[in-house]
């Protein structure tokens, strides 16, 4: 096969996580093997096998793949005595899977030239493969996220988009009963959010006379400027870029907001934010974490991400927060092919 054109990098472990893991993950390698294969796009599927259980092996776990003349499948596996090591140091919170440290052991070893970091459970539409055959490396792209009811079986995108619960679009997020996004309800969606942004930020401009009257202060937000909403879901941008940023904070104590701060990372490199018209779709299901948590550690993992955001943004350049070893690049990790 030819130097992948695009790296497609995502990690999980051998566990249910969410109630439904093994099925979310079959679905998501079954539809984005599928459709890189049908846009004839070389490529190479990378999932980060992190921290497994004993049982069932990983390569037992879901019925993998094939690789074929345009798509490879690798599996690298960060064992537990890695994962031992990083949380005795004490910096991370000792939960069985550290996002970023897997998806920067993908993103490390990647031989694409596009690197798209998604998670284990994103059904991406045909259009948004269309358009990856076109992007350019001055950019990083970013999409709207579109949550789904339980679809259970072989993907069935039209059946899908009829039970969405929840859209993700830039710092706008809201609820419904599931139902379909039609063309008149997008629009719909979209003035909204445009009313929200208005609001926001005629507010922003008033802010030095109204702080003087408000007791709570009315401060910018990094999260307006930038989609930062659900960022971990879909990340695109040229592996040149991602090697300047070292890759994702590997110093968070906690993964939340840590792909958000990604976002600005690339924004203040100065590459500019593209999102793509299509939306992804995410199927609903549990999580660690709930930013809506009213969690003082939570808040704290929010702050930071505020005030590290917005001293890139004034200083117009980003944070680096790794060192050369990032991505595990010391150890040596066990790598299967499907």
């Amino acid at each position: 096969m030819n130097k992948p054109f695009l790296s497609v990098m995502l990690t999980g472990r051998n566990d249910n996580y969410g109630g439904d893991f093994r099925e979310r993950l079959q679905n998501c390698m079954d539809w984005t093997h599928k459709q890189l294969t049908l846009h004839k796009i070389h490529s190479e599927i990378i999932f980060v096998n992190y921290n497994p259980l004993p049982e069932p092996a990983i390569k037992q776990f879901i019925s993998w793949p094939k690789s074929n003349d345009f798509v490879s499948i690798r599996i690298l596996t960060v064992d537990s005595t890695i994962h031992e090591t990083l949380v005795n140091q004490g910096k991370v919170k000792n939960v069985p899977l550290l996002e970023y440290h897997a998806k920067n052991a993908g993103i490390r070893r990647a031989k694409g030239e596009y690197i798209l970091c998604i998670n284990p459970d994103i059904i991406i539409p045909a259009e948004i493969f269309a358009d990856i055959k076109s992007v350019s490396k001055e950019n990083f792209y970013r999409v709207n996220r579109f949550d789904f009811n339980t679809v259970s079986g072989e993907t069935d995108i039209d059946e899908l988009k009829k039970n969405i619960t929840k859209v993700w679009l830039k710092d706008f997020s809201f609820a419904q009963k599931p139902r379909e996004v039609s063309k008149f309800r997008h629009v719909e969606i979209l003035l909204r959010q445009k009313i929200y942004f208005t609001k926001y930020n005629l507010l922003l401009f008033l802010s030095p006379i109204l702080n003087l009257i408000w007791k709570v202060k009315y401060h910018p937000k990094a999260e307006m400027k930038y989609h930062c909403n659900v960022s971990g879901d879909f990340m695109l941008m040229h592996h040149m870029h991602w090697n300047k940023l070292k890759g994702h904070n590997e110093q968070s104590f906690i993964s939340l907001h840590t792909d958000a701060l990604m976002v600005i990372q690339a924004a203040t490199l100065g590459l500019k934010e593209k999102v793509l018209s299509s939306p992804i779709y995410h199927r609903e299901h549990l999580r660690r974490y709930d930013a809506n948590d009213e969690n003082p550690i939570y808040r704290e993992a929010y702050l930071f991400f505020q005030e590290q955001a917005q001293k890139m943004i004034t200083e117009k350049q980003p944070v680096i927060y790794n060192d050369e070893d990032w991505g595990l690049i010391k150890f040596d990790l066990k790598e299967e092919v499907s």
